[in-house]
């Protein structure tokens, strides 16, 4: 399973966090500045705990499809880790599977600007219950590195591409 997978790079997404105030009798939601806490069933609570400070010390805000990459991952089972931000709030089908495929991008960018074909998703926060949702999910890491370069006269070495990709998460996709 997905704790002996040695993937190349870990892809955790991160809630967006929120705070409530009460004013004058009715609650307010107000963003937190930084984010506060994270924590990982995929990974031991020092590595959570690095990641924290890191993340703090970035001014990570966990926007939705905002960004956190790791070059240096603090577990050794990944070369790199890339924190994703994900507002679940998004509502209508098209706009939920355009985030969707914007994150499939998002893994994609990161693994052809590292060099990495192996890619683990800690997906708990993406609700994939729909196969729409994964579809979409699968359709920007594919699509995301396409080229039509048949007449291309160079021949650069290419990214040829995410070729393992590793899915955890507690919602299991309809068949």
């Amino acid at each position: 399973g997905f704790m002996q997978a040695r993937g190349e790079l870990l892809v955790l997404i991160v809630r967006k966090f929120e705070e409530k105030r009460k004013e004058k009798g009715k609650e307010r939601k107000k963003e937190k500045p930084v984010i506060k806490q994270f924590a990982s069933p995929f990974l031991t609570p020092e590595t959570c705990r690095l990641l924290l400070e890191k993340l703090q010390r970035e001014e990570f805000r966990a926007g939705h499809l905002e960004t956190a990459p790791i070059g240096c991952s603090p577990d050794p089972r990944f070369s790199a880790m890339l924190i994703v931000g994900w507002d679940s709030r998004k509502k209508g089908l098209f706009d939920v599977c355009a985030s969707y495929r914007r994150l499939g991008s998002l893994i994609h960018e990161q693994a052809e600007r590292l060099r990495l074909h192996r890619v683990c998703l800690a997906a708990d926060e993406l609700e994939l219950k729909e196969i729409s949702h994964a579809q979409a999910l699968l359709e920007g890491i594919c699509l995301t590195g396409y080229r039509f370069n048949r007449y291309k006269s160079e021949k650069d070495p290419e990214f040829s591409g995410v070729e393992d990709l590793c899915v955890a998460g507690k919602y299991r996709i309809p068949e």
